[in-house]
């Protein structure tokens, strides 16, 4: 465990170095109430996410020990490609008849067409963990967040500093990535039973997916209808670096990941390793967000220094979850993931709901605390059952 995490945190850690770099420029480029639109425009990307992929990042780690050969691998990962294009075309006109009728910003008409390159990209990395590939998936993320921070920083500087151009951006470093690595994988062929397997393995996912957007994304959109764009960038930026930290957490269940999917049951010692990790990631990243926040962030978004303190917390809570939530996809169990998300969403959105009146912004990442608490003692509870059973049944 602690060489592969070596590899994966290594890599992260380069590409983490380049999204701290990131933070502090865009908030001296752009102006609180453009990243406001910013996070808007992240907040319905993070919606559709799910939508478009059918959840296939999962599947293809799942489906990857069933193959005997590659080149069905390949025929796979092509299939997987061509059912995402479709869907993420109907969507994109979807959006653009929407956008025009009801005369919104016209950034949203970008959104599926970012999403869609993002699912590709992501898919195959994916891939990379599944099969081992260490080295190439750490370069591969590497190489994007170079290549989206020197094109997001030649548009905001030379052309706009808007949100529109941090996200074409971000859109042309994924689709370049993509392109090179995927263009000797794609085998245009279609496969009716492979496409109905795929849809219908993602469709509980994109069920669960609909109740964690707004347990992850509701206090964002909150404010957007019940704040300012102002306050919207706060939150932005705190869940920016939350995700930074998450990131970090997602490298440690990759190091582990190949070793969790031979095994037939839940392994304990896993999660308390992984624990033992996050909780030591955990007191860096506060730490140094108390600190440095203050050099690295401009005077203007100085309100989401609390704010971010508090998100931090939420999501070391989120990534306990990771270890359950991958046994679940395992075994076939997301109906339960499901429920206990869903639970947590209503959580979320009450808490929210009930108190910004009264506490403000504040509140939003205290209930993401509370609800990801539930939520990870929730999943570590039904494993564990399920765990029992299997081994009584055996």
């Amino acid at each position: 465990m602690l060489k592969n995490f070596g590899v994966y945190a290594g890599f992260n850690f380069i590409s983490l170095i380049i999204g701290f770099l990131t933070i502090p420029i865009l908030t001296r480029l752009i102006d609180p109430e453009q990243y406001g639109v910013l996070g808007v425009a992240i907040s319905f990307s993070v919606f559709l996410f799910p939508l478009l992929s059918i959840c296939s990042e999962s599947y293809v780690q799942v489906k990857y020990t069933e193959f005997e050969t590659h080149e069905e691998y390949k025929h796979f990962l092509s299939i997987n490609f061509l059912l995402i294009t479709f869907i993420s075309l109907i969507t994109l006109i979807v959006t653009a008849v929407v956008v025009q009728v009801y005369a919104y910003n016209a950034i949203y008409i970008l959104i599926p067409a970012l999403v869609w390159i993002q699912v590709l990209r992501r898919i195959l990395m994916a891939s990379f963990v599944v099969e081992g590939k260490k080295i190439l998936f750490g370069k591969t993320n590497v190489i994007y967040s170079v290549l989206s921070f020197i094109l997001s920083l030649y548009f905001l500087y030379f052309i706009s500093a808007s949100a529109l151009y941090r996200l074409l951006g971000i859109a042309l470093s994924e689709a370049i990535i993509f392109t090179v690595l995927a263009y000797p994988l794609i085998r245009l062929s279609f496969d009716f039973v492979l496409f109905r397997n795929i849809i219908g393995y993602g469709l509980p996912l994109i069920l669960t997916s609909i109740p964690a957007w707004f347990l992850n994304e509701f206090g964002r959109q909150y404010l957007n209808y019940n704040g300012s764009l102002d306050d919207v960038a706060m939150i932005t930026i705190s869940l920016q670096f939350s995700m930074i930290y998450l990131q970090l957490n997602k490298a440690i269940l990759n190091s582990v990941l190949k070793e969790i999917l031979d095994k037939n049951n839940y392994a304990f010692s896993e999660s308390i390793k992984l624990t033992f990790f996050q909780s030591g990631i955990l007191i860096l990243v506060l730490l140094n967000i108390y600190y440095f926040y203050d050099i690295l962030i401009g005077s203007k978004y100085a309100q989401a220094k609390n704010i971010t303190l508090i998100f931090v917390v939420a999501f070391y809570f989120q990534s306990l979850s990771l270890l359950p939530s991958t046994y679940l996809n395992k075994f076939r169990k997301n109906y339960i993931r499901l429920l206990v998300v869903i639970i947590c969403a209503v959580i979320n959105i009450t808490c929210v709901s009930l108190f910004y009146p009264k506490y403000g912004i504040i509140i939003i990442p205290l209930s993401s605390v509370l609800s990801f608490v539930i939520y990870s003692f929730l999943l570590f509870f039904v494993v564990g059952h399920l765990n029992r059973q299997l081994e009584f049944h055996r």
